[in-house]
């Protein structure tokens, strides 16, 4: 995956934290035409057909960062890794993340990571995070790098690609059965 700068991110969505009601703010994203193409790109995918987010953005009561829930949905086309056949898939995850502001080095302000805690919090800097990157993140992490097309039996790969069996030489004897023969001369 190729990693775009801090200029050029395909799916921005600045988020400031002091533009964040106490009550909590929702907010929905479709990534447009060009954006899915970039996208597509970066994540080494086909086609991107369909990326949608909706969230809530919560305070935290202690005041120490912000709680975000919610959904990102994802339909896409890529190449099995078998058959080289476009195949389309879905992910549709639940999101539940915690930002915590840090400095520009990355170095929490507020305190240190718990090591009982599930993920460590995402980082803000200056109360501002990118919501957009943080979603094509979360997608990155679950698309199948290997994927195959629905219905292809594992054991099937000679049929999938038209490689079959009777077109190899046969399997050579057991290399261990020449050990075998020389064990019984040494009787």
């Amino acid at each position: 995956m190729n990693e775009p700068s801090a200029t050029t991110l395909e799916f921005s969505h600045p988020v400031a934290t002091s533009e964040i009601s106490p009550d909590g703010t929702s907010v929905e994203r479709r990534a447009k035409k060009n954006e899915r193409a970039k996208l597509s790109t970066r994540l080494g995918l086909e086609a991107i057909d369909d990326l949608f987010f909706k969230v809530r953005m919560t305070p935290e009561p202690e005041g120490n960062g912000l709680i975000v829930e919610g959904r990102i949905k994802v339909r896409f086309k890529q190449t099995c890794s078998v058959t080289t056949e476009l195949i389309e898939s879905v992910i549709d995850l639940p999101v539940i993340l915690r930002f915590e502001e840090t400095d520009e080095s990355g170095e929490g302000k507020i305190g240190d990571i718990d090591i009982d805690d599930e993920d460590p919090p995402e980082p803000m800097i200056g109360g501002r995070f990118d919501l957009g990157e943080t979603m094509v993140q979360l997608v990155a992490q679950e698309i199948d790098p290997f994927p195959r097309k629905p219905g292809l039996p594992y054991a099937d790969f000679s049929t999938a690609t038209g490689h079959h069996e009777k077109d190899h030489a046969e399997p050579s004897e057991n290399p261990f059965a020449v050990l075998e023969n020389l064990k019984d001369k040494l009787r």
